[in-house]
């Protein structure tokens, strides 16, 4: 009868469960990295919805802080969330993508008539003059902080 564990048997054992914590805190720190990369871009994606409010080509590629783009719509009296708001610096782009124009002549069917110019055959990145006449701009807005995450949403523009 044997009274405890061999030598080999109690190495053995402790290799096991040094392999498995090491297992559990990589997990730990992937864990922890995804969510503080979760929480920044809910952060970007939060501000988005206030800075999304005022789509304009002034801004384009400029950097502000968050405040700095909110300050004209919205009156804030928390140094606190001013302090906060002006922590958060984000860029601001926006970029033709599409013009849609519908065409003039009532003979052509709906297919005919529909122009489509892509930002490629733009003129100096802009739609051309006849066609910029009367249509649908369709613009790609992003924002991004520091560390390079961004949200966009797509800007249509009626120009009649």
């Amino acid at each position: 009868m044997r009274n405890g564990f061999s030598l080999v048997e109690v190495i053995i054992s402790v290799l096991i469960i040094s392999i498995v914590g090491f297992a559990l805190l990589q997990m730990q720190s992937t864990t922890l990295k995804s969510l503080s990369l979760i929480e920044t871009r809910l952060e970007v994606n939060e501000f988005s919805s206030l800075i999304f409010g005022k789509v304009t080509k002034d801004l384009h590629e400029k950097k502000r802080t968050a405040y700095e783009y909110i300050q004209d719509r919205y009156t804030i009296d928390s140094d606190d969330l001013i302090r906060y708001l002006k922590e958060r610096e984000y860029e601001y782009t926006q970029e033709e993508l599409y013009f849609l124009h519908f065409g003039d002549n009532e003979e052509e069917s709906d297919e005919e008539s529909l122009i489509m110019e892509s930002r490629d055959s733009f003129t100096d990145k802009e739609a051309t003059d006849d066609v910029k006449q009367e249509g649908v701009l369709i613009e790609t807005v992003r924002i991004k902080d520091d560390n390079n995450n961004s949200t966009s949403l797509y800007h249509f523009s009626f120009i009649k």
